[in-house]
């Protein structure tokens, strides 16, 4: 070790407390049945003391101040069998007490998959202090989700907003998607748009991840930023299994109404680099390209015959090209037998090329109401009312990206806890020299007749009845506007530093815990907007659809 790392070492033993000592302390580690992977939140217990703790997620514990004699230790964990060993505890020391649980199903290697999946969640479940809900990797590994959004949907009390058929917004118990906090490993992030305090989470993608927790109910430790859930996302460490791991994996799919083929795949990694040293890393790539069309409505109205018509009527039909590229990476360092270090970073970039054309029918002057209707349908003469055509393109492209680091460490010796940790994050949004939109229009009156039909509630149709030659004749539809977003730059960026400290005292029927700590949070947000609208002069050429 050169004399740098020597100095970081010390600096952080210092920092954690790591050189602190007690006598009569039990520790040791809880793994699977294979010693291939670590149980989180296993619970482990001194009978003849009643005190427990929780495993970490390395799957280690520690029991302090513990009186010289001889005890039961139990460990218990969902969907596990209750295993207990004898320990005989000295004055002085450190006495080992490891635990290999075989879960319920034997040596079936598809039933201990599944049971691994879900024993892992409800044991953290189990273990948290507050309401909360878990999904790990190997349950997100299972489900055919594109980003970590649709994951959570998964999730009871969780639904999601889509944005063209894809996860974007969470919204838990029902409460808007603004009142949740989202982080990743600890580290708040602020949202990449500039209106809004929702963290878009289809920037993110679901193959990085070790699990995702929704925490519904509030601890004092935690910021109190949120009413709906604290959704909190955790990547990969390098002590999360007792062994190196590598996987790779390759997906297309085939999207038959775009014609497209769709690529992903990813990438990740467990490797240790001595027994107190390790990293771990993913990268993951995923291209979608698809087409959608859909009929929105609006100023639904009931006229004198009591039946209903719409306003106005848009038909859309979109062309999306959707790019989403996300990369971690974190050191794990053991410093000492009861103080952990890590560094930890994480990259998400999501590009999204939307070109949408829109055609919107406009009966907003029949202010009276349809010339004629029925239960499922009205008509619109042009010799009352003028009809009102909007044809429009849109052409936006937006690249997002999240970032964020954070570096700390985490001591436990059984009977003090200390950790503390810095973090930066930083969300933007750009776009550039996107129209939105570039529209003409077209007004007519006599001789044209419009029939909609209602009778399909998501498809509502028409029909021009009249008129039609000059309803499709691209040279009726003259220049209204251009909207043209020159820049649009949103930057949101955080500073914290936190630190908690706690003290266990052991009493004659299980622990008590004090713990006091704090937390300062420093943040800038920007928006630099630019667009220009254009529009024809009065003594401008014509300049049509055509």
């Amino acid at each position: 070790m050169n004399r740098s790392l020597q100095l970081v070492a010390g600096l952080l033993a210092s920092a954690s407390f790591a050189t602190i000592a007690h006598a009569g302390e039990v520790a040791g580690h809880v793994n699977d049945a294979t010693g291939t992977r670590a149980l989180q939140s296993a619970t482990v217990r001194i009978v003849e003391l009643n005190r427990q703790v929780e495993t970490d997620r390395a799957g280690s514990y520690v029991f302090g101040d513990v009186p010289a004699g001889t005890y039961t230790l139990e460990a218990r964990y969902v969907g596990a069998e209750v295993t207990t060993q004898t320990v005989n505890v000295a004055a002085t020391g450190r006495i080992e007490g490891n635990f290999d649980l075989a879960a319920i199903g034997g040596g079936d290697i598809l039933v201990t998959g599944m049971t691994a999946n879900m024993t892992s969640a409800l044991s953290r479940q189990k273990a948290a202090d507050g309401v909360e809900s878990v999904l790990t990797r190997d349950a997100v590994g299972q489900f055919p989700d594109q980003n970590v959004a649709e994951s959570l949907r998964r999730l009871p009390g969780v639904n999601i907003l889509n944005d063209q058929g894809e996860g974007r917004y969470v919204s838990v118990r029902g409460l808007d998607p603004e009142l949740n906090g989202t982080s990743v490993n600890g580290v708040r992030l602020p949202a990449p748009e500039s209106d809004v305090r929702s963290v878009a989470l289809d920037v993110i993608s679901s193959d990085t991840i070790e699990s995702i927790e929704v925490k519904k109910s509030f601890t004092p430790d935690m910021d109190g930023d949120f009413i709906g859930a604290s959704i909190e996302i955790n990547t990969t460490s390098a002590f999360d299994s007792k062994k190196n791991r590598y996987s790779a994996s390759a997906e297309g799919s085939w999207n038959d109404y775009s014609g497209k083929v769709m690529p992903k795949g990813a990438i990740d990694f467990t490797q240790k680099l001595g027994d107190d040293f390790g990293i771990a890393g993913s990268v993951s790539y995923y291209k979608r390209k698809f087409e959608t069309d859909n009929v929105e409505t609006g100023g639904w109205h009931e006229d004198d015959a009591g039946n209903a018509w719409a306003e106005s009527v848009e038909y859309r039909d979109y062309d999306v090209e959707r790019t989403r590229i996300n990369a971690a990476l974190s050191a794990d360092w053991r410093v000492s037998d009861t103080t952990k270090a890590y560094i930890r970073g994480n990259w998400a970039q999501f590009d999204d090329h939307e070109y949408r054309r829109r055609t919107t029918l406009d009966f907003g002057d029949f202010e009276d109401g349809p010339t004629s209707s029925t239960a499922s349908g009205a008509t619109f003469d042009g010799d009352d009312e003028r009809i009102t055509v909007n044809r429009d393109l849109k052409d936006r492209f937006e690249r997002q990206r999240i970032r964020s680091v954070s570096i700390g460490s985490d001591t436990d010796t059984g009977v003090w806890k200390f950790k503390w940790m810095g973090s930066y994050a930083k969300s933007t949004e750009r776009e550039n020299f996107s129209i939105d939109p570039t529209r003409f229009r077209a007004r007519f009156t006599e001789g044209t007749v419009v029939d909609m039909d209602y009778a399909n509630k998501y498809y509502p149709t028409y029909s021009v009845t009249q008129g039609a030659d000059s309803f499709n004749d691209p040279s009726e539809y003259e220049f209204n506007r251009t909207e043209l977003t020159t820049l649009s730059d949103s930057r949101d960026q955080e500073w914290a530093i936190k630190a908690d400290l706690a003290r266990t005292f052991a009493g004659s029927n299980g622990d008590f815990t004090v713990q006091v700590g704090g937390k300062a949070r420093w943040r800038k947000k920007s928006y630099d907007f630019n667009m220009t609208y254009y529009e024809l002069a009065d003594d401008a050429p014509d300049y049509t659809l055509a």
